[in-house]
């Protein structure tokens, strides 16, 4: 149990808490960009529409290489292919089904957005060009958007000072509460109360 008692104006004493003393490290979080992204979407129906979602994705994919190599631009740094409605995610465990109608979701990374904007153009222009059933977009063209990743670390409290101003004073602070040592909580009295009648939940 955790007491507190009042010693003065401004200070308590606190007594009963459990606990670890603070540890000699902050916990701190870093972003970077590390290139840019696109993920396209189009719908694609009719007859064996998986299969020509597949058949979509690798002509777009094999068309924008060549025409990034033409302008001197690298590969893809990450691509992926999924089929939404019909289970592409599962792999082998996939069952069959027989649908008529998949969207075709092509995720793409490059460290230029310049590259990307070549399969962004040619997404744009599927629906009258390449398979019968395609719908190239939704809402328009997709966004090339920048990739942020974030990085974990510890920081040295010492090394982050750590000053309050007040009415024109700077007072610096500890970087930690001083650390005492642990005291055992009293142990909570058990009484044997009966246990009331009626319903219980």
């Amino acid at each position: 149990q955790v007491h507190v008692e009042v010693i003065d104006e401004g200070h308590v004493r606190v007594q009963g808490a459990r606990g670890r003393p603070p540890g000699t490290h902050y916990k701190a979080n870093a972003t970077w960009q590390d290139g840019y992204q696109i993920s396209p979407m189009m719908a694609i129906r009719g007859i064996d529409a998986p299969a020509k979602a597949h058949r979509t994705a690798e002509a777009l994919l094999a068309r924008t290489r060549r025409m990034m190599a033409e302008q001197g631009f690298g590969d893809y740094s990450a691509t992926i292919v999924e089929l939404l409605g019909c289970e592409s995610h599962y792999g082998p465990h996939a069952r069959e089904m027989p649908t008529r109608e998949v969207v075709l979701r092509i995720g793409a990374r490059h460290a230029r957005a310049k590259a990307l904007a070549i399969l962004q153009r040619e997404c744009a222009s599927a629906g009258t060009s390449m398979a019968a059933g395609t719908r190239s977009s939704f809402s328009g063209r997709v966004d090339i958007q920048p990739v942020v990743k974030v990085f974990s670390f510890l920081v040295p409290k010492d090394a982050v000072p750590m000053t309050v101003e007040l009415d024109n004073r700077r007072v610096a602070l500890s970087s930690a509460a001083e650390v005492v040592a642990p005291q055992a909580a009293a142990p909570v009295a058990l009484t044997d109360a009966p246990i009331p009648d009626g319903p219980r939940v």
